[in-house]
């Protein structure tokens, strides 16, 4: 069975106008301490997971560029992940990140809505037993949404995303006893690309 422990903290604020061309600056901050332990027996601790991570973002609102309004941003992360015991199955990694966003949209016609966005991510994983790995991660997609009429609207949606393998996909080795199974990770693992179309008709009813 599992015992588990967790210790959160999540601390936001914003500021209006705090310059010229923003419009809002905001600031989110949470910290993170989660612990969980598996045991083979009553009484009998098996493995102890412990995952540390702060996640920090900060965005600002601009005002109307053009034809745009938007947000542009950055984030910040840092996760401190390790087993201990006879059947930890995965090192100490100490996962950083550090990623770039924008988020822009207008009105192309009074009928005609148009958003785009990207992101950058760059990732840096650090095993106590083997060499860092690190990888960059590009992400876009745009939307274009029509009134048609009324009550109809319909919207087509473009996007190329990517994410990186996560230290358990890329470092486990061993039995993981929860699971009843035997993870091994490839530390040769590329990063994730997905490509999507997505097609919508929203019609109102009434």
């Amino acid at each position: 069975f599992l015992e588990s422990e967790q210790d959160r903290i999540d601390l936001a604020g914003k500021i209006n106008k705090p310059f010229s061309g923003i419009e809002v600056a905001a600031l989110q901050v949470g910290f993170n301490d989660y612990t969980h332990t598996e045991f083979e027996e009553v009484g009998e601790a098996g493995t102890v997971f412990d995952n540390e991570q702060l996640d920090t973002r900060i965005e600002f609102q601009h005002a109307k560029f053009g034809m745009f309004d938007g947000v542009i941003g950055t984030q910040f992360g840092y996760k401190n992940l390790s087993a201990v015991g006879e059947e930890a199955f995965l090192p100490e990694t100490k996962t950083k990140n550090i990623g770039v966003f924008i988020l822009e949209e207008t009105n192309i016609t009074d009928s005609t809505h148009l958003d785009i966005g990207a992101r950058f991510d760059h990732e840096t994983h650090d095993p106590s037993n083997a060499s860092k790995i690190t990888n960059d991660m590009y992400s876009i997609s745009s939307g274009l949404v029509w009134d048609f009429n009324e009550s109809t609207e319909v919207g087509i949606t473009i996007g190329r995303s990517q994410r990186g393998p996560t230290a358990a996909e890329l470092f486990s080795n061993g039995p993981h006893v929860a699971t009843g199974t035997f993870e091994i990770g490839v530390s040769t693992l590329d990063v994730e690309t997905t490509n999507s179309l997505d097609l919508t008709i929203n019609k109102t009813h009434g």
